[in-house]
């Protein structure tokens, strides 16, 4: 024997697999977000941590992108940092922080990579990139949450449980 299905229902499985496949979009974009700053996290606990000392500041102008395609002319603060790796030979290397409040003297934390030690990573934007990957990774589960929706809906109104 076969169940009619109401027209109201068929819309609501249409409707909600609309949204699945949008959230599966949106989670797939935020996994691909999520492992790439994964990336910079694992150099942070592989990287080397040091002090440095702000030795000089400098404002630069540079061209940044929006999500136009439109390029604009900004201006950003540079910091010269020194520091020293394990076997104490000096290294200085410009730094854009994404803290605002240092100054000449100022010692932050960095890490840097021990076969390379000119590239720096700066513990203040890995611990934001933390937050940002933990957000993704939350909107990720959000989205799988939603894709399963239809599917719970359509097994119910199958077994009779939603008409």
């Amino acid at each position: 024997m076969i169940k009619r299905i109401k027209i109201g229902n068929i819309l609501m499985i249409i409707i909600f697999l609309s949204i699945s496949i949008l959230s599966l979009y949106v989670a797939l974009v935020c996994l691909y977000v999520a492992l790439i700053g994964c990336k910079n996290v694992y150099k942070y606990f592989v990287f080397t941590k040091t002090i440095a000392k702000v030795t000089d500041i400098k404002v630069r102008e540079v061209i940044r992108e929006d999500y136009d395609g439109n390029e604009h002319k900004v201006k950003e603060k540079y910091y010269l940092l020194e520091y020293y790796d394990k076997n104490e030979k000096r290294y200085s290397v410009w730094k854009n922080f994404f803290i605002r409040k240092i100054k000449i003297g100022d010692e932050v934390l960095i890490r840097y990579d021990p076969n390379n030690p000119k590239e720096v990573l700066d513990i203040y934007s890995i611990f934001i990139l933390f937050f940002v990957i933990l957000g993704i990774l939350i909107m990720f589960m959000f989205s799988l949450g939603i894709i399963l929706l239809p599917y719970i809906f359509f097994e119910n109104l199958i077994k009779g449980r939603n008409s």
